[in-house]
Parts: structure tokens; sequence; C-alpha cells
């Protein structure tokens, strides 16, 4: 059953893994080696833990959704989902259910916001 809840400063640890897996090749391929000490410094510093919503599969985490409201949008942020849990084929299930507080694309919703 896929999930999703606020995260919080004890999911910092599982969110940086999480964009370290899902960005890391890409991260490698256009700028050189993983600098584990930068990365994870910039990780820290741009990172809004309660902007955050922590995607679980089965009551584990998979995957994070950070938005937030901007005039009459909802503008997301970050969308990383598990390389493991991408080949398992529920993506599609989970991105129809997580939009914040009932929102769903192209329907406008002033009282939808997350940050």
């Amino acid at each position: 059953m896929i999930a999703r809840r606020p995260a919080t400063r004890a999911d910092l640890e599982f969110l940086y893994r999480l964009m370290r897996e899902s960005l890391g090749p890409y991260v490698v391929e256009t700028y050189g080696p993983w600098d584990e000490a930068a990365q994870c410094e910039r990780f820290l510093r741009e990172t809004l833990v309660e902007t955050h919503e922590v995607v679980e599969l089965d009551g584990e985490p998979v995957g994070c959704l950070c938005t937030s409201s901007w005039r009459d949008a909802l503008k997301l942020h970050r969308v990383f989902l598990l390389p493991a849990a991408q080949a398992a084929g529920s993506a599609r299930s989970w991105f129809g259910k997580s939009w914040p507080r009932g929102t769903r694309p192209g329907v406008r919703s002033d009282s939808a916001c997350c940050a």
C-alpha cells in the first residue's frame, strides 16, 4: 500500500540517501566524482524538511515529494523515488495520490499549501 506522511527531522538521513541514489549518477556524469562532504553540506543547507512528505510503500520509505503553493498553482520542487521502487511499478499510483490536501494537476485550490 502506498501512503504519504509529513517528513520530520528524523527523516533527513533517508532524504539524503534518496537524493544521492536518485541524482547521484546525474551529478557524477555532469560534474565529476561525487563529493560526499560537499553534497551533504549543500543538502542540509538547502533542504527544509517541513516542506517534504515521505512516500511509503508497505510501511517502508521509498520516496519524497516537496511542493509549495504559488499564486494559483501547486509548484513541484522535488519528486524522488528510490530506483528499486521505480521498478516496482507503483509510481503512477503514488503520484496520483500524492498531491497535498486533495489538489490535482489542473485544479485550482487556494487552500493547497505545504510550506
